[in-house]
């Protein structure tokens, strides 16, 4: 074991040592809030180098759920579960094209989640396989999902990017009661994300700034401040929300929203908040914290290189608490932050369990 290797190992003990708080439990965002520890790594930890296979592809699309696990979208049919105790791999049950390509993914929990993707595809996870779910989309329709959001096992929304005139389909958006996903009125709004912070009340991000609202019965268009195409949205609450892309961030305080400020926001692709006053922002080669009303740059340990060519950037965000989350990129790139990036990629299996009680459940 090199000397790195050993510091890390030194590191890790200290933090148990120093217990470092109590596990992660399923629930509203209060409930998953955790103040920032000084005994947590406070910085961006690569996982990738444990998982050698991942560092040709390319990772748009990343869930999370309670027992600290990292759901991640590979091209085409797969999709990798990470956590302390390793990874595994699970290919998709019932895709008859390998053309088809997944394009989101929404965990309701370690049982049970929801991927969307090209040609009308759905799949779902039911705790021991991914397979294919059939729709009233069907691939002769040519329309792509593009986000998928799930309130409980029994309700959640999935959106389309756009529908073709020719196409029999009737609205961009299809709703899940449990049984069946059917559509939801008649909207054409082309999607790019989907917020629901509850069953009556959430939000959907369209091009060009376009947002509608959802009232527990209705979508209705709102005025939106920018026409800049937004990348992401993330509602803490009914009153409280943000949404980014390229430079913009825009701020919902229940009443309208508004561009809000953000000191070296650029490129933006993603945002999540755990709470009103504690969040990030995603951008292509960094972050940005929001603790209290103040924004900070932390920094990711990207595998970059100089000059133009440069293929490492980074495309989505999950945090599960204040200081609990993960990133994926391009180039294989997976990051860990806080709890758990002690664990990646050298910490034995046996101490991560023990580190860190969130992340020791089975794969």
């Amino acid at each position: 074991m090199g000397r790195r290797a050993l510091t890390m190992l030194g590191l890790a003990v200290a933090v148990l040592a120093q217990a470092s708080g109590p596990p992660i439990t399923a629930g509203t965002r209060s409930e998953r809030l955790q103040e920032p520890s000084s005994g947590l790594l406070r910085s961006w930890q690569v996982v990738t180098p444990a998982f050698g296979p991942l560092r040709t592809q390319t990772l748009r699309y990343l869930d999370a759920t309670a027992d600290g696990s990292a759901w991640i979208v590979l091209p085409l049919r797969k999709i990798i579960r990470i956590n302390a105790l390793g990874h595994v791999t699970h290919d998709i049950e019932g895709l008859p094209s390998p053309s088809w390509s997944l394009r989101a993914i929404s965990m309701v929990s370690p049982t049970d989640g929801w991927v969307v993707g090209t040609e009308g595809t759905f799949a779902h996870w039911d705790g021991v396989r991914w397979k294919e779910h059939r729709s009233f989309v069907h691939s002769k329709d040519r329309v792509d999902l593009e986000a998928i959001t799930m309130v409980g096992p029994n309700d959640g929304w999935a959106c389309m990017r756009n529908v073709p005139r020719d196409t029999p389909v009737p609205s961009t958006l299809m709703r899940w009661n449990g049984t069946l996903w059917y559509f939801y009125e008649t909207h054409q709004m082309g999607c790019q994300a989907i917020s629901m912070p509850s069953a009556t009340d959430g939000w959907l991000l369209g091009s060009s700034g376009n947002l509608l609202h959802f009232d527990g019965i209705a979508w209705t268009e709102v005025r939106s401040p920018t026409t800049e195409g937004l990348r992401d949205i993330d509602m803490i609450d009914a009153s409280d929300g943000w949404a980014v892309g390229g430079s913009t961030a825009l701020h919902y305080d229940g009443l309208a929203w508004r561009e809000a400020p953000v000191p070296g926001l650029a490129i933006a692709l993603g945002v999540d908040f755990v709470s009103p006053t504690h969040g990030w922002v995603l951008t292509h080669k960094g972050t940005l914290r929001f603790d209290n009303g103040t924004w900070t740059s932390v920094p990711l340990p990207l595998d970059t290189r100089e000059g133009e060519d440069d293929p490492y950037y980074t495309y989505d965000i999950e945090m599960l608490g204040v200081d609990d989350g993960w990133i994926v990129g391009t180039m294989g790139q997976v990051f860990r932050y806080g709890r758990g990036a002690g664990c990646y990629p050298i910490t034995p299996k046996h101490l991560c369990p023990l580190l860190l009680p969130s992340l020791g459940g089975a794969l």
